[in-house]
């Protein structure tokens, strides 16, 4: 379960923007690991229904179905199995079709998503090249938002001279100034969130940066907030994940450490360990350490990051598969409208759920 970009995602705002994809593969990961036995329930019979309901439907519609009440929720979701989940119109959605459907939302959601990010940070006359004093002038629109004056000047000046390969060799941000004693202690950690933020970002950027101008076109402004989705971008994520994994920064991840990103309980919590967990620890011991050394070396760990089980198309195939196995009535392979349509708090919600609020629909996909 590589939920190792989870926690980082709430640093600062747009940390969420610039590990997007890789938050979604955390959920997919963290939403099938509990559920070994296929029944689409996690651990205690919980059943993770936010989860379904971006891969079944996205994030960008969400306020289409923030006011609906049930009935016209179905309705929806009827209208949207009839234009395009059923591809070849014969009243059924097969596992490919829904599989082809949750490509398509996933698709359309990236797009999107980077559209909107090109035109909110691109300031330049030829709308052509993104730099990173832009990106820097965006993340100061919500960095340290109560600062002092005086002081927030200082962090303007040190972000907008910065360059991403200095932030990568140094480590931080050469002269950012440290919060006066005056600051609360939400300012002094956001400060620290910023510079890790700014770090990770840094390096993004110079992976993303292909052909080392300097600066980002669109396509690889795509691949710096989905990483995931392109080989050279690769060695960076590892980086990234074993920065967040390796608690005590000795370079490779243990099993108490590994565990720790999957299922973290209170210190004083009676929670009993999930049996999952225990499989986790047992599949660390004796497939993902290869060497038996009781660590995941950096070599090891970029095997499981990228092992033919966290692979994106498996990821659609077994929610695929979990969709079947919850809505699928009469057991014949696939979905009719009807069985979609009757499962609205599996596939979107509504208002009505209190779901409706985080999901929707987009008219165009």
């Amino acid at each position: 379960m590589l939920r190792f970009c989870a926690t980082v995602l709430l640093l600062v705002a747009l940390i969420a923007d610039s590990c997007a994809a890789a938050q979604l593969k955390m959920q997919q990961m963290d939403h099938h690991a509990a559920d070994k036995d296929g029944d689409g329930k996690a651990d205690g019979g919980h059943h993770d229904t936010d989860f379904d309901h971006e891969m079944f439907v996205g994030k960008e519609g969400a306020q289409q179905f923030s006011g609906m009440q049930a009935d016209e929720a179905k309705k929806k979701l009827g209208e949207l199995f009839d234009s395009n989940i059923d591809g070849d119109k014969n009243g059924k959605a097969s596992k490919a079709e829904l599989i082809s459907w949750m490509q398509r939302v996933s698709e359309e959601h990236e797009k999107r998503d980077v559209d909107d990010h090109w035109q909110r940070f691109n300031k330049t006359a030829d709308n052509q090249l993104l730099t990173w004093g832009e990106l820097m002038t965006e993340k100061l629109q919500t960095a340290l938002p109560n600062a002092d004056k005086k002081y927030a000047q200082a962090v303007t000046k040190a972000l907008l001279s910065s360059k991403p390969a200095d932030i990568v060799k140094a480590g931080t941000v050469a002269g950012l100034p440290e919060a006066p004693a005056s600051e609360s202690d939400e300012i002094k950690s956001s400060q620290s969130a910023l510079v890790d933020d700014l770090v990770r970002d840094a390096r993004r950027w110079l992976a993303a940066d292909a052909d080392k101008d300097g600066k980002l076109s669109k396509t690889e402004l795509h691949h710096f907030f989905y990483p995931d989705e392109f080989p050279h971008m690769r060695a960076m994520l590892v980086d990234e994940a074993l920065e967040h994994a390796d608690k005590n920064r000795n370079g490779k991840v243990s099993l108490d450490e590994f565990i720790a990103d999957m299922w973290n309980p209170e210190k004083d919590s009676t929670e009993k360990e999930p049996d999952w967990v225990a499989e986790e620890r047992k599949s660390f011991k004796e497939v993902k350490d290869k060497n038996k050394d009781g660590f995941l070396d950096r070599g090891e760990f970029e095997a499981y990051m990228f092992s033919h089980e966290q692979d994106k198309g498996q990821l659609y195939n077994r929610e695929a598969e979990h969709l079947l196995n919850e809505a699928d009535a009469d057991k014949d392979g696939s979905l009719s409208r009807k069985e979609i349509v009757d499962n609205l708090e599996l596939f979107a919600g509504s208002a009505a759920t209190n779901y409706g609020d985080r999901i929707g629909i987009k008219e165009d996909l």
